[in-house]
């Protein structure tokens, strides 16, 4: 395994590479250059000898904003949908700088010295892969977390229109989106698919809790792709929710503002087959679907 700390600017730059990353250096991921660090793995560049940075208080962080104590380590394990190792993909913790680490041949990772400040917690695929990219706020406390095992769903994937409108991206999820209404991530193209998948329960992103029970959770791609408008979005009523209720949305921020955010609200149709209301994404992202009252 390879640890590293790295400015999140450097971070955007080495997401957009596609070539698989040379283990044994601490540049940005893809490219086998040294990027500017140091043998030890720390960003050669601002913020190059610091941990993550608790400076923004990002929705809701659980109420832990910065200047905790770096003494929390995580380790685990990436695998895919089938279980088996997924190796270099790399694991991030992030603020306003990120710790990072990539996955060996057996799919194992650790992050040490963490500040237990909220941060995002994600998790960046082997290039061409077709896999989602798992994200959430997660707030480290003090002490070892061993094992979390990080599960790596496929996408599914539907044809990104020109021009606005409704597409289903997966199975019972509508977002009304096109190539004129998103804008990439830094440092990536937007590309000619939108996609998403449906997280299983038991194979959900550690991440902070929300106050409510969290109905289902879903990954977006292209990942990070924001709209100042926001994407528009209904579901399908897979799980009989009753006519009527009234559900939140809340979308996960990006590494620059980790937490949880108010992505507004859907509503049962009359006819119970339905999820619809005035909810919207800025990023395609993880999504969750909230009962406030579970």
């Amino acid at each position: 395994m390879h640890l590293g700390i790295i400015a999140l600017s450097a971070l955007l730059a080495a997401c957009a590479v596609e070539a698989p990353a040379d283990r044994g250096d601490s540049g940005a991921p893809g490219t086998g250059a040294d990027g500017g660090a140091t043998d030890d793995g720390t960003d050669g560049g601002t913020n190059g000898g610091g941990g993550t940075d608790g400076g923004t208080d990002g929705g809701t962080d659980g109420g832990t904003d910065g200047g905790g104590a770096t003494s929390a380590d995580l380790d685990g394990v990436v695998v895919d949908s089938a279980g088996a190792p997924v190796s270099d993909a790399r694991v991030n913790m992030c603020r306003d700088v990120c710790i990072y680490d990539f996955t060996d041949g057996d799919g194992r990772w650790e992050l040490l010295s963490l500040d237990t400040a909220t941060q995002a917690f994600y998790v960046i695929p082997p290039p061409d892969s077709g896999l989602a990219t798992p994200i959430a706020p997660l707030t480290p406390v003090d002490g070892d977390i061993s094992g979390i095992e990080v599960r790596m769903l496929e996408l599914d994937s539907a044809p990104l229109p020109a021009a606005a409108a409704e597409v289903e991206v997966t199975d019972g999820v509508y977002l009304t989106v096109g190539a004129d209404s998103l804008e990439p991530a830094a440092f990536t193209e937007l590309g000619d698919v939108v996609s998403g998948v449906l997280v299983p329960e038991d194979a959900r992103i550690p991440m902070d809790a929300l106050d409510g029970e969290v109905i289902a959770m879903w990954y977006l791609g292209p990942f990070e792709a924001s709209s100042e408008q926001g994407v528009p979005l209904r579901l399908d009523n897979r799980w009989d929710l009753p006519p009527g209720e009234t559900y939140e949305v809340w979308m996960a921020g990006d590494p620059y503002d980790p937490g949880w955010f108010d992505s507004g609200t859907l509503t049962v149709s009359s006819d119970g087959a339905r999820l619809e209301g005035d909810a919207a994404l800025t990023l395609l992202t993880s999504f969750v679907l909230l009962d406030p009252a579970g």
